[in-house]
Formats: C-alpha cells, sequence, structure tokens
C-alpha cells in the first residue's frame, strides 16, 4: 500500500475492474494503490505546482496508456482519470474539483490481478512498460501513441499513425518487413477515398475511384496495430534502456 508524501498530487483512475487491472499491467511503475484505489503515481507530477499543468500532464499520460492499450489489445472500454487531489501534512488532502482527466483503454484476454509495486506479470509483454517509458523521451513515440488512443480511431487517423511512423524511420516499413508493399498500397488507397469512409476518409474528395479490393476499417486497424507493435518492439530493442 503507497503512503503519500505532504505535497504529492494524487489522481484517481476510475473504469471497470478488469480494465483498471489491464492497464496497470502495462505500465506498473506508472500506478500506485492508496486505500485500495488506483492513482497515477505521484512522481509523474513531481516539481509540477500548478493544477493546470498537472492536469495536462496527467491527459498526455493516459493518452500515451489509451494507445498502448490500443496496440496491445484489439477491443476497447472506457477508463479514465478523474479528480484531482493533493496530499496535506497531518494526513489529509486539498480536492480541486475543476474538471476530469479522461481516456479510453481496451482491454481483452486473460488478465492476472496485480497490485501497484510488483514485477510485471509474465502474461504482459515488458515492452509495455518500456514504450511507455521511450514515449516520455521520444516526441514520435509519444505521438503516435497519443493518435492510437483517439476515440474513434478514424482512417484518418490510422493514415496519420501510418505515415508518422514512416517519417521516423531510415528505412520503408514495407522493406523493414513490418507491412507489405501491397498491403500498404491498399491500405492507404482505401484510407484515402471518400466513396468508402466518407467524412472519417483522409481526403475529403478524391477523384480517383476506391481500389478493387477494398480495406476494411477492422483491417486497416490490425494492419496498424501490427506496424505500431513492430516499431515500438524494434526502439525498446535498441534503446538502451534497464527497465
Amino acid at each position: 500500500m503507497y503512503e503519500p508524501a505532504p505535497g504529492e498530487w494524487l489522481i484517481e483512475i476510475l473504469g471497470e475492474e478488469l480494465d483498471v487491472k489491464g492497464v496497470v499491467q502495462l505500465a506498473p511503475s506508472y500506478f500506485v494503490m492508496l486505500e485500495s484505489r488506483i492513482y497515477l503515481s505521484p512522481s509523474l507530477f513531481t516539481g509540477l505546482e500548478d493544477t493546470q499543468a498537472v492536469r495536462q500532464r496527467a491527459d498526455q499520460t493516459v493518452q500515451t496508456l489509451n494507445g498502448l492499450a490500443t496496440t496491445t489489445w484489439a477491443n476497447a472500454e472506457p477508463v479514465r482519470a478523474s479528480g484531482l487531489s493533493r496530499c496535506q501534512c497531518g494526513g489529509g488532502r486539498h480536492r480541486f474539483l475543476q474538471g476530469n482527466v479522461s481516456a479510453h483503454f481496451r482491454m481483452r484476454g486473460n488478465l492476472t490481478v496485480v497490485t501497484t509495486g510488483c514485477e510485471t506479470p509474465e502474461s504482459i509483454k515488458p515492452l509495455s512498460q518500456r514504450a511507455a517509458d521511450i514515449a516520455q523521451i521520444n516526441p514520435s513515440v509519444a505521438k503516435v501513441l497519443r493518435m492510437m488512443g483517439r476515440r474513434p480511431l478514424d482512417m484518418a487517423t490510422l493514415y496519420n499513425v501510418v505515415e508518422a511512423i514512416q517519417g521516423a524511420c531510415d528505412s520503408p516499413i514495407h522493406k523493414l518487413g513490418w507491412a507489405s508493399k501491397t498491403q500498404l498500397a491498399r491500405f492507404k488507397h482505401s484510407a484515402s477515398s471518400e466513396a468508402l469512409f466518407g467524412d472519417d476518409a483522409r481526403h475529403g474528395f478524391q477523384s480517383s475511384k476506391p481500389p478493387k479490393k477494398p480495406m476494411s476499417q477492422k483491417e486497416a486497424v490490425d494492419l496498424v496495430r501490427h506496424i505500431v507493435g513492430q516499431w515500438l518492439t524494434n526502439l525498446s530493442e535498441d534503446s538502451g534502456l534497464d527497465l
């Protein structure tokens, strides 16, 4: 059980029990348990005195974890970071009532019960914690995970994710083996088609015809999730972080 120190900020994570446990498994060091409730770790807000800055940091963190969850699991249920309080001398807390920080996560599969402060369970690869840490120092990773955390995850966003990853890589994605040239061409053609995806398409108007074999939204999400996962795996192996 975590014992907060005077001056530390606390923002609680709320949602279905399974989903909250899933988020904790993704990046255990980002959470603490207090009175049977899960909070973002106060260490994330070290040095911050302004409530707006604290909320902004919390928002960025949950958006990053949101994208990481989308990459790790195929489906989504909402989890949100809610409320803001600061610990005071004598054990009390001053609560700030202005707004909540929220995000959405999807969790599926066999998730084990965990408590914060424990090592990451074997059911979740260490990649998730490393990727979360890399996002704190790599703007490209943070941007991609924020985009992957958006709801709805439309074709325009998926297209931008692939563009951002390609821009951060020295070699074409197909040469890296993360997707074939044919897959990428089919994805980009489909994502750009207003005829197929309307307002959610990459382009508001396209003179060319849709592809003969369009890529569905589900196929596109699965493809981009795979590309993001391969990219994060590659970065985590090259990061040199001792986690």
